[in-house]
């Protein structure tokens, strides 16, 4: 993959599992499906090995988010790429966790309702 790099700093697109713990105010959603976490991929920036987010507050700067995933990107792919990301591994975690009473589509609604109550 081609990797675009400014200045040293490059950008991924990375899956973490999303609960209340790490994105507060999704616990009572998730608690309503019976799940602690689901993954969620998010975007952040990296350079020399280190990762940094500018979207949550941290003091430093550095991603305090468990990636369990990433893959360096693109700007023009943090739409549809992304998405494709994502649903890849939502379908691979599922399957990991042998959680049969969810399809995709069903994590996936799950996810747009936390991010409603996030909003």
């Amino acid at each position: 993959m081609y990797r675009a790099k400014v200045h040293g700093i490059e950008l991924y697109a990375g899956i973490y599992e999303m609960n209340e713990a790490n994105t507060p105010g999704v616990g009572g959603v998730l608690e309503q499906f019976g799940l602690r976490p689901i993954p969620e991929a998010h975007c952040y920036l990296k350079y020399k090995h280190e990762r940094y987010d500018f979207t949550r507050f941290c003091e430093s700067g550095h991603s305090s988010l468990h990636i369990i995933k990433e893959e360096n990107i693109l700007p023009n792919q943090i739409g549809e790429f992304k998405e494709i990301f994502h649903r890849s591994s939502i379908q691979n975690w599922l399957q990991d966790y042998e959680l049969r009473s969810f399809q995709l589509e069903d994590i996936w609604s799950i996810r747009e309702a936390c991010i409603q109550a996030l909003s």
